[in-house]
């Protein structure tokens, strides 16, 4: 527990709340002086605690009261990037699996028992993570846990190295010319606060670092619908299928939709597929195609949504009907765009967090706005 605040404080209290300084037994009070910085991850730590003299001025028991542990879960030893991967166990579950480090390095993981009073703890990402390709928005990557014990101090710390990102959402399926153009899939969000900070005195603070980067996953693009000329009932007449959705930005990234089949009397053929997007750039939508004769063309795909003013996702062209002709055609629509994700949402209105971010850091999508990030945590 927190060493105490007032009256009488022992070597017993230190020790209980940070472990022994001393290996060989006993304890010493100046082997708690850091004599030089401990870096863990992204992050340094020049003394124990604030206040905890460092290097060779002098420590007294009087300079150990109210002092916590502080120690950091580990998001930032991996040797490779992350999607779909057991990595994305929630840090409270990795707290409770011991994959932490100490300030100090004096004690192991601490257990919710000795929490009396609370603890420091730091979430450090600095690797690539991905979410897990789900139609679901309020699936997330990387989540911070909902059960931790009351008194908990969090900083979550997005390193310079760190990049957090939602799934994109697949484009839509182009029209097989007889039926409109598919719905996109949503993007999903990159990380999600589920821990309660209004009541239990708990706290959540995201600093994104120069260079930190978190962002949602884009929306897929619909797919384009197709036309079919049917008037004399036969084989002979045209049928277009339409152009498939572009994927949408994100890790996994959004692939990009089917093109239509099934077209017949088609001099182009059927329509193009959508193109997959990165992580960053949106995919194209296929190219719808022209008929036999005149001008009528099955739609276009739409795009894909990225990072940007104005390149959200696109819904699917609608087919179009050649002016000239008098043949009766029937046309399909295009498809509905999907939406995006979150860069950060939170499990309900008590999961309340402050956002910091320095010059150089990035947040893209909803959450920026601590005030308004969307609610639900998958």
């Amino acid at each position: 527990m927190t060493t105490p605040a007032s009256g009488t404080i022992s070597a017993t209290d230190i020790i209980n709340e940070f472990g022994n300084s001393n290996s060989n037994g006993g304890m010493s009070l100046g082997a708690y002086r850091f004599q030089s910085n401990q870096t863990i991850g992204s992050l340094t730590f020049d003394r124990l605690d604030n206040g905890v003299p460092n290097g060779s001025a002098s420590i007294s028991y009087s300079q150990m009261r109210n002092k916590k542990l502080q120690f950091v879960v580990d998001y930032h030893s991996f040797s490779a990037d992350r999607d779909n991967s057991t990595a994305h166990i929630d840090a409270e579950v990795r707290w409770k699996q011991g994959n932490t480090t100490q300030v100090g390095n004096f004690k192991g993981t601490p257990a919710a028992g000795e929490w009396n009073g609370g603890k420091r703890v730091w979430i450090n990402y600095n690797g690539t993570f991905g979410s897990v390709t789900n139609n679901t928005q309020s699936v997330v990557a990387l989540r911070t846990g909902q059960f931790w014990p009351n008194n908990t101090e969090m900083f979550i710390e997005v390193g310079p190295q760190a990049r957090l990102f939602g799934a994109g959402g697949r484009g839509g399926h182009g029209s097989t010319g007889q039926g409109q153009g598919g719905n996109a899939n949503n993007g999903n969000s990159a990380l999600g606060i589920d821990i309660t900070t209004t009541s239990g005195n708990k706290s959540c603070a995201i600093n994104v670092r120069p260079g930190g980067y978190i962002q949602c996953g884009f929306e897929g693009g619909g797919g384009g619908g197709g036309f079919y000329d049917d008037p004399n009932k036969n084989d002979e007449d045209p049928v277009v299928s339409g152009g498939g959705g572009g994927g949408g930005a994100g890790r996994p990234v959004g692939t990009g939709g089917n093109a239509g089949t099934g077209s017949q009397h088609a001099p182009q053929g059927d329509g193009d597929a959508g193109t997959n997007a990165t992580n960053t750039v949106r995919g194209l939508g296929g190219s719808g195609k022209n008929g036999s004769q005149g001008s009528s063309r099955s739609g276009d795909g739409g795009n894909g949504g990225q990072p940007g003013v104005g390149n959200g996702g696109e819904p699917g062209d609608n087919a179009t009907q050649d002016t000239n002709s008098d043949n009766p055609k029937t046309f399909s629509i295009g498809g509905a765009v999907g939406l995006r994700g979150a860069s950060i949402r939170k499990r309900d209105a008590r999961c309340v967090y402050t956002l910091n971010i320095d010059s150089g850091g990035q947040v893209i999508g909803d959450g920026f706005n601590p005030n308004t990030a969307p609610l639900g945590v998958n």
